[in-house]
């Protein structure tokens, strides 16, 4: 896989452990960003009129929160 899998997450979000969960169990890496620790992270995600964590990037493709068939979906678009 060339793309990178970026996750945005933040401090106590359930859903971000989930998408994360998510990924490792697939033998995935991702760069996590935690926007509650970083805030360059959270201005990126602002700036993309985003509010919300998780959003999972590869390339320039993105979904928020954790929803498997969407995120299916983006993983199979790139393999």
């Amino acid at each position: 896989m060339h793309d990178i899998v970026k996750i945005y997450t933040s401090i106590d979000c359930k859903p971000c452990d989930m998408v994360k969960n998510f990924f490792s169990k697939k033998g995935i890496k991702f760069i996590e960003h935690n926007i509650s620790l970083d805030q360059d992270s959270l201005e990126f995600l602002l700036n993309k009129g985003l509010m919300t964590t998780p959003v999972t990037f590869v390339g320039d493709e993105f979904v928020v929160g954790f929803d498997t068939t969407k995120l299916e979906l983006m993983l199979n678009n790139i393999n």
